[in-house]
């Protein structure tokens, strides 16, 4: 199946539906506006796209690709708990 498809289905809502414990640590992104982590978020999406296209060799960046899809959860997780 492919993920395009199942987004569409009424189990994609159920599909890794994680919710984070109200106790967890709080980060320095816990207190960006909607604005800023949109803003982050799609840099970062650039970045990931590029070098997905070019590679890693001219990235600026230290982390590795998993590191920076990590980050990118991160930022989602918390722009979901601002909507």
């Amino acid at each position: 199946m492919k993920f395009a498809d199942f987004m569409l289905t009424p189990e994609f809502s159920r599909f890794n539906n994680v919710e984070a414990p109200a106790d967890r640590p709080k980060s320095q992104m816990d207190e960006w506006d909607k604005e800023r982590l949109l803003d982050t978020l799609s840099k970062l999406n650039r970045e990931l796209l590029r070098r997905d296209t070019y590679g890693t060799q001219d990235s600026p960046f230290d982390e590795s690709n998993a590191q920076l899809h990590v980050i990118s959860y991160a930022l989602l997780t918390v722009l979901k708990s601002k909507m």
